[in-house]
């Protein structure tokens, strides 16, 4: 059983680095399954591997490999000290010599110590602080790739598509997110906002209303369905929105927000 167990640790593996990318996390599962393996194959004729030693010895692969596999399926991996350790050093070199050295630094990382999903985050945060928001994009896609079930990543992927103004993209990705997860209120922000950079209130205004509907104690998003109608010229509605953003704010930045979205919606109005 346990040799079995072993031969599908190393198959799954190698199937998961071919439909995504290797990781030293696959290494390590495949490592974990031959050594499985060979404690089985063996244990009959090593003293130490007989009876209850094979079997707790075993167990204890098993164990590390499944939190393997769990590490690898979710792409969320513990925050080891190494990796907050070169994090950090990463932000010390961006205060002391620039955004362009922590990206080098962090993409050598990369190559040298194997893929890490917490470094490639950060270059892509790094870039969308500059404003570099086709590059930002371009890293977020790369996570998307490896870990295409991340759905926190890949609506940082849609946000940055939104900032570099690649609309059709952000439907496309915010489509995906609402496939997976329909309760995903970040999937029909996405769409409201790319909507709204193609200017196309209706569809801008049903999926806010999905993402109010969903959430209906965000301020924020309220404010969105209330500038949505505003565009649209529906005022009564828009107002309506803004009354019920009054209702639920429980902050002064939130009352703030409100109140400054609302000045413009009036200077629109009285415009018109």
């Amino acid at each position: 059983m346990m040799i079995i167990f072993g031969v599908c640790l190393i198959v799954g593996a190698l199937a998961d680095i071919f439909i995504t990318a290797f990781s030293l996390n696959h290494l390590l599962l495949i490592l974990f399954g031959i050594l499985l393996v060979v404690i089985n194959l063996a244990g009959s004729k090593i003293n130490i591997l007989k009876g209850v030693g094979r079997s707790l010895i075993s167990l204890l692969v098993v164990l590390v490999a499944l939190i393997m596999i769990t590490v690898i399926f979710t792409g969320k991996a513990p925050v080891d000290n190494e990796t907050a350790d070169i994090i950090s050093e990463a932000k010390k070199l961006e205060e002391d010599n620039g955004y362009e050295a922590a990206i080098k630094f962090l993409e050598d990382k990369n190559t040298d110590l194997g893929w890490n999903k917490l470094f490639t985050l950060r270059i892509a945060e790094i870039y969308m602080e500059q404003s570099m928001y086709s590059e930002g994009a371009t890293a977020y896609g790369s996570i998307v790739r490896s870990l295409p079930e991340d759905l926190e990543v890949r609506y940082l992927y849609g946000r940055a598509l939104h900032m570099n103004k690649d609309y059709n993209n952000v439907i496309k990705e915010a489509a995906y997110i609402a496939k997976i997860n329909p309760e995903y209120t970040g999937a029909y922000v996405l769409m409201g906002d790319a909507y709204k950079g193609l200017n196309d209130h209706f569809r801008e205004i049903y999926y806010y209303k999905i993402a109010v509907g969903l959430d209906e104690t965000s301020v924020i998003n309220r404010i969105r369905l209330a500038e949505a109608y505003g565009a649209s010229q529906s005022y009564e509605k828009a107002i309506e929105h803004y009354e019920k953003a009054k209702e639920i704010a429980s902050t002064f930045e939130e009352e703030n927000i409100i109140y400054e979205s609302y000045i413009r919606f009036a200077d629109a109005d009285s415009e018109n």
